[in-house]
């Protein structure tokens, strides 16, 4: 092949990849600045079978939520069962003006607590098998919960694993299925549902509440949303500094050559400096070689052609693990959007010789804690 064929092949490639259609494409993984609604017409969403949580000797969830009617009939915001346990695993509802937390089939209820309508507030849960009993907070103040009957909670005991979630209502298996048990009144609006595997300290409830879970994530791969689609809703703001950007990009040569692991590394570093806003400051710019499954699982949608273009095997790919700080902070929802934009469009380098693009279908940007 000539080394204008090789070019040609190149402009091609590029072309499809970067064409207007493909260009108006937002994120479609994360569910940052979507909500459940829990309404009329939508009764609940399902972990997908595939997120699999491990035995847990200690966890945290956090999940925001907002009613439409007043709280006084029993709700549910989220249960967790397992088929060989008769009891409730875990879980938060509510009950005549009381909250509600399921552990190991213990029952702890809240004194009173008045939830107004059309106000987000922002629950936590978090337990470990070295306390006897677990923590609840709203709004990062911790609330006092009383077991109604002696709890079963022991330094031995752990969330059963592989069991089955669901948000917005109660469940029962039968025969492993989930059958869902129907309230008179849903719960309202729900969203950042997160689990993590560790205990977080009221300090880290309160200093890290818009991080992404590390078990379960607010994303659309975790949810089975068919039964109702995810709805924004601007008012549910959560701002944040530090992220975690993860994405797969091919950098096209037209002299033929292969570009090695520090030479990409450079250039993507050149790339985001370029691309990024001043707002956003690169931390630190990790490159690898990109793995079979990684090759496997790579395809690049072409809207236009309504067809699946695979990157050509002679460019070179590489996965990028990126850090940035966001100063001032700004809502994770925008951020994610910034990021996508940022990154979509091809970046032809300086020298002339080569140009990056992203697998716009790979970018992925996580708000994470300081490491």
């Amino acid at each position: 092949m000539t080394l204008l064929q090789k070019f040609l092949n190149v402009f091609i490639t590029l072309s499809l990849l970067i064409s207007p259609t493909t260009m108006e494409q937002v994120p479609q993984l994360s569910l940052w600045g979507e909500v459940a609604d829990f309404t009329v017409g939508c009764s609940h969403w399902t972990l997908k079978p595939q997120v699999s949580i491990p035995a847990l000797q200690e966890l945290t969830v956090c999940f925001n939520l907002k009613f439409k009617f007043q709280a006084t009939s029993p709700w549910t915001a989220f249960m967790y069962s397992h088929p060989e346990a008769r009891y409730t695993e875990l879980g938060l509802g509510g009950k005549w003006g009381h909250l509600v937390v399921w552990l190991f089939g213990t029952e702890w209820t809240s004194p009173k607590i008045t939830l107004h309508q059309s106000q987000w507030y922002s629950l936590c849960l978090t337990w470990t098998h070295t306390k006897d009993r677990p923590s609840l907070y709203i709004d990062g103040n911790l609330v006092d919960i009383l077991a109604e009957t002696p709890p079963s909670i022991t330094s031995c005991s752990k969330l059963a694993p592989n069991g089955t979630l669901t948000l917005g209502a109660t469940h029962r298996l039968v025969n492993g299925d989930i059958e869902i048990i129907p309230f008179p009144n849903p719960v309202g609006k729900l969203s950042l549902f997160r689990l993590w595997g560790r205990e977080r300290s009221i300090q880290e409830v309160t200093s890290l509440k818009c991080t992404e879970g590390n078990l379960v994530k607010w994303d659309r791969d975790n949810w089975d949303t068919q039964i109702c689609a995810p709805l924004p809703d601007s008012n549910l703001k959560c701002e944040w500094s530090i992220y975690e950007v993860r994405l797969m990009f091919a950098i096209f040569r037209s002299d033929g050559n292969n570009t090695e692991l520090y030479t990409a590394r450079d250039i993507a570093h050149n790339w985001l400096r370029k691309v990024l806003p001043n707002s956003i400051y690169l931390h630190r710019v990790s490159v690898f070689e990109v793995t079979r499954s990684s090759k496997e699982d790579s395809l690049v949608k072409t809207s236009h052609e309504d067809r699946l273009v695979r990157w050509s095997p002679p460019y070179n790919r590489f996965d990028a693990l990126v850090h940035v700080n966001v100063i001032p902070s700004v809502d994770v929802a925008a951020v994610q959007i910034e990021m996508y934009k940022d990154l979509k469009d091809a970046y032809p380098d300086p020298s002339g010789q080569l140009q990056l693009l992203a697998d716009v279908d790979s970018i992925h940007t996580t708000p994470v804690g300081r490491k």
